[in-house]
């Protein structure tokens, strides 16, 4: 009898903290601007004491709220998610939402499940944004986030879709963290992912130094996963002639670029754009990153409150020392400086890989603490260093 008086027991208390877990989160359903429904949750914390609130915005892919960047299989490959849980754990509650047309992702189901092409190909930067104001309005919005200073937390090419609504006047977030953050323009990160960054990553493989990668050397780095461009099929880095050298790769590479551009701009704005049956936006969202050269941070010239990046130091994707050099370029135009954090050893999610989650432990309580620290000050008030 005791025994199943324990089970019992065991069994009330069990679905009591169910209905204490469902209660911490809040599904919402909007509807956008041109009338594509919009779904998201907010994630509260444990106890009503709320510091602030935040939203995070996804950079480039088809994510859901939860934000799948990693490849360990595990649920710590979903970055928001991850972020999310630590930072309710800091009494923060936390806006999440699906990118238009996405309703999961590989962890709770298939590609063809989780996107709807025909709402895919309509994605443009100009509805990216209006959907990120609608999510924020809705947001600030809600009764019990009421008065709460809200920040705003940009991965990639999250920062850059921020700080258009920032500029615009369209939102107006008590503070912003970027990571993996653009500062320059994306005509010149795309620029550069096509070329320089190719280039260099190649000629990590140049064993003996000599200024000259071969093929063979080539398929020993590739093997040994030296950096970003193990993912590539080994075959698409050879030379045609053996080898390469800096002016050979350089030239090879401009021209590419100069043909992915050209084939870009080829297209109609409201074509669909993708592959393997999956359709990533419209070419009006892929020519963004030919066409637009405003660097991001000038977006944000007039903006009065704190804004910190977090950028890793082996970030393949936006690469630390060319962000910094644009934040140095205009810092003299801000009230406030523009911060940036050298994430050591870290890649563009803030794990250990370059580009993808997930997302290590210090870099997760970096997030945190530095949200903590924002949230306490006053516009205009310069932020003591972290």
């Amino acid at each position: 009898m005791r025994n199943i008086t324990l089970v019992i027991t065991a069994l009330l208390l069990s679905s009591l903290f169910s209905e204490a877990a469902r209660a911490q989160t809040e599904q919402f359903h909007l509807t956008a601007k041109d009338g594509v429904s919009l779904n998201g949750q907010i994630d509260f914390p444990a106890d009503s004491a709320i510091k602030g609130v935040i939203l995070l915005v996804p950079g480039t892919g088809l994510f859901d709220r939860d934000v799948k960047f990693g490849q360990t299989n595990t649920e710590k490959d979903l970055i928001f998610k991850e972020i999310a849980k630590s930072l309710t754990a800091r009494h923060f509650a936390v806006v999440r939402f699906d990118y238009r047309g996405v309703n999961c992702n590989g962890n709770s189901g298939t590609a063809k499940q989780c996107i709807d092409n025909q709402i895919r190909a309509g994605v443009t930067p100009e509805n990216i944004r209006d959907d990120i104001e609608t999510i924020y309005n809705s947001a600030i919005a809600n009764k019990k986030l009421a008065g709460k200073k809200v920040l705003v937390f940009g991965h990639s090419e999250g920062s850059l879709h921020l700080s258009y609504l920032i500029a615009q006047k369209r939102i107006q977030p008590h503070a912003v963290i970027f990571m993996g953050g653009l500062a320059e323009s994306p005509q010149a990160v795309i620029h550069w992912q096509l070329t320089e960054r190719f280039s260099s990553a190649l000629f990590e493989f140049d064993s003996n130094s000599d200024g000259i990668v071969d093929n063979d050397e080539i398929k020993v780095g590739h093997a040994k996963k030296l950096n970003f461009l193990y993912q590539l099929p080994v075959e698409v880095l050879f030379s045609p002639k053996g080898s390469w050298t800096h002016q050979a790769l350089n030239t090879y590479l401009e021209d590419s670029y100069q043909l992915v551009k050209a084939e870009a701009l080829s297209h109609t704005d409201d074509e669909p754009m993708g592959a393997n049956g999956l359709v990533q936006a419209s070419y009006r969202w892929w020519k963004m990153y030919f066409t637009d050269n405003q660097p991001v941070i000038e977006n944000l010239a007039n903006f009065k409150g704190q804004i910190y990046y977090l950028n890793g130091s082996i970030d393949s994707q936006t690469n630390f020392t060319r962000q910094n050099d644009e934040l140095k370029r205009t810092e003299t135009a801000f009230s406030l400086k523009p911060q940036i954090v050298k994430v050591e050893n870290m890649g563009h999610s803030l794990g250990a890989d370059q580009i993808f989650g997930p997302i290590h432990p210090s870099s997760l309580e970096l997030i945190g603490n530095t949200c903590l620290k924002l949230i306490e000050q006053k516009a205009n008030q310069v932020s003591k260093n972290l």
